[in-house]
């Protein structure tokens, strides 16, 4: 009998109530630790008691020097205990610790990151810990092409040495039967996409041009002014944007208005813009039945205010009710990166 791979993650925040996208990476590990030997670090968690994983350590130590030094500690007794393969998940102390460990007695680091931080200017310890994990790590894991791209172009890596991996969502554990006036937004968002997310190269491309824009203007500019500048820079990306597009409301199936969005990109996302000081729920809520009466499977609502807020909205299943969706939890798939 073939013994289970063993697997050393690294996480950086344990909480049962988080509503980030934590907590689909608690279900994903809960499913690995099914088919192999996982064993968990979390810097920082809400109890000391965690069931996740075969066995779980939570940082003890508040002091950052003591912190390091903790997790230093406690990733080698791993390597020492026949784990070789190290995961961290964002996380720069077990990054750095588990690469540099790695390279002395063996074995493989992988570091997941999706953000665009060469967008931002960071904090000087935190762009040394930045770096030092995209340099030290072996390979470096993200979410989809494009950002796989921008990390070659702005950091110049290695594209050998970085893996494409999706985030992972359960989609079995949400309801299916639902029709189409029944489902609420929280009910399509979560089963809307199987292996990856739902035209992930373009939506970078867009959060990419977004960032971009708003470095530029903030919240200086009514919405026609950033809606012209997003336009062009999509389409200097080669992406196809129609400003003009007229969409039907359906209710019922029956065709009860027109709406013309801000922008249509490549003819299936449907994209709705602001300038103002922060989101608001009715604004959420407006967009999502704008969302719910057109035919578009994904919108985004982007806000050009002190910050920049963009809020992805999916209607997936609901567009297509009568077709079925069957998943299978094939966990071990999403490791094919580290076999």
């Amino acid at each position: 009998m073939q013994k289970p791979i063993k697997i050393c993650y690294i996480l950086p925040e344990y909480n049962k109530n988080i509503d980030s996208h934590f907590y689909h990476l608690y279900e994903f590990l809960e499913e690995v630790s099914k088919k192999a030997d996982l064993f968990l670090i979390v810097e920082k968690s809400d109890s000391r008691k965690i069931e996740l994983g075969n066995k779980a350590y939570v940082q003890r130590f508040k002091f950052m020097p003591l912190r390091f030094l903790e997790i230093f500690l406690v990733i080698l007794k791993a390597r020492l205990r026949g784990y070789k393969n190290f995961y961290t998940h964002y996380a720069y102390n077990g990054t750095v610790s588990a690469a540099i460990i790695c390279r002395i007695f063996g074995g493989r680091s992988f570091y997941w990151n999706c953000a665009m931080n060469w967008l931002f200017k960071q904090r000087r310890l935190a762009g040394l810990g930045y770096r030092l994990s995209l340099s030290l790590s072996m390979f470096l894991v993200t979410g989809s092409e494009t950002m796989k791209q921008g990390y070659v172009e702005h950091y110049g890596l290695n594209p050998e040495k970085i893996k494409v991996m999706p985030n992972w969502i359960n989609l079995e554990r949400f309801n299916r039967r639902n029709t189409q006036m029944d489902l609420a937004p929280q009910d399509t968002q979560k089963h809307a996409e199987e292996s990856e997310f739902l035209y992930s190269e373009t939506t970078d491309k867009i959060r990419g041009a977004c960032f971009k824009i708003w470095k530029e203007f903030r919240g200086a500019f009514k919405e026609k002014v950033i809606e012209r500048a997003l336009a062009k820079e999509l389409q200097n990306q080669g992406l196809t944007v129609d400003t003009q597009k007229q969409i039907s409301v359906f209710y019922n199936n029956e065709t009860i208005g027109k709406y013309v969005p801000d922008m249509i990109v490549d003819d299936r996302i449907l994209v709705e813009l602001k300038s103002k000081t922060f989101l608001t729920k009715e604004d959420e809520k407006q967009f999502w039945l704008y969302l719910k009466g057109s035919k578009c499977r994904l919108g985004l609502l982007i806000n050009f205010g002190k910050k920049l807020e963009i809020r992805r909205k999916v209607y997936d299943t609901a567009r297509n009710d009568s077709a079925s969706i069957s998943v299978s939890p094939k966990v071990l798939a999403c490791w094919r990166c580290i076999r």
